[in-house]
């Protein structure tokens, strides 16, 4: 039986943040970042 990630858009003014956050999600098991952006308007368009 194949497991199901859950999928993760990151969005934060803050590079840094981005950057932490994709770092310690990425390392997580059922979890996968998409992608990240610094403006919010972007991740729901």
């Amino acid at each position: 039986m194949s497991v199901r990630k859950i999928r993760i858009l990151l969005g934060d003014g803050s590079e840094v943040v981005r950057i932490g956050l994709r770092e310690v999600l990425s390392r997580q098991d059922g979890l996968e970042v998409l992608g990240d952006t610094g403006d919010g308007r972007n991740l729901i368009s």
